[in-house]
């Protein structure tokens, strides 16, 4: 008896999980919280990646000059119009609708006052000019109108694929349904950085080097953010 008791492997120290109460502790709630972590991922395994792709692309833009990551003009042309039919920028906006079926969002409406300029010698009277932009994450359609005139200038940049990436990383132009999208990946996100760090303690190591490995990340943190912050704010 003794031999065997002296031979049988030692039994692990036990413990629990660091950051949540001993009352929490129990095993349907340890099971809950390891599949949702484990589903939370599966759910925004594609977005997470092409967010991460488009942020180290973001990081990096002024270094990684990449044809990809760029709008091209593809057409303009230069569309008749009723002078009488357009007097506002909102009058401009519902006739690019109307023109061309657009259902992108309106991102930019701009007004350039006229005024008087000196053409050989003549004051002349220069027109007010609109410009109106509407915006979807693989296009960006511009109208230029000079008041009084009976042509509107239409152009239209296409995006690469990963500029339309870029574009849905920041919810450029993306529609209401989209942008509720992104914020329950944004809370999938924060809830398994937190559910990660909940069940890590209990399979790496003790409280004194999980307390020493997330207080390192934050202090790394909070000196990478002041540097930056100081870097930017200085004259």
């Amino acid at each position: 008896m003794n031999g065997e008791k002296e031979n049988a492997p030692p039994r692990a120290a036990r413990g629990g999980y660091l950051f949540i109460p001993k009352n929490l502790q129990r095993a349907d709630i340890i099971i809950w919280l390891r599949r949702s972590h484990a589903w939370t991922g599966v759910f925004g395994a594609v977005l997470f990646f092409c967010f991460g792709l488009t942020g180290l692309y973001l990081n990096h833009e002024r270094h990684w000059k990449l044809e990809g990551g760029r709008m091209l003009e593809v057409a303009s042309l230069d569309v008749a119009v009723d002078p009488a039919a357009i007097g506002s920028l909102a009058d401009l906006a519902d006739w690019m609708r109307s023109e061309f079926q657009i259902s992108g969002q309106q991102t930019g409406a701009r007004r350039n006052a006229g005024g008087v300029v000196m053409f050989d010698g003549r004051a002349m009277r220069q027109p007010d000019t609109f410009n109106v932009q509407f915006r979807g994450p693989n296009a960006l359609v511009i109208a230029d109108y000079q008041l009084g005139s009976n042509t509107v200038s239409v152009t239209r940049r296409d995006a690469s694929l990963l500029k339309a990436l870029i574009h849905l990383h920041v919810s450029s132009g993306a529609g209401k349904a989209y942008i509720l999208l992104a914020d329950t990946i944004a809370g999938a996100l924060m809830f398994m950085s937190l559910s990660g760090v909940l069940l890590w303690t209990r399979l790496h190591g003790g409280r004194l080097i999980a307390i020493g490995i997330l207080g390192s990340l934050i202090v790394w943190l909070l000196l990478s953010v002041g540097s930056a912050w100081l870097h930017w704010a200085a004259p």
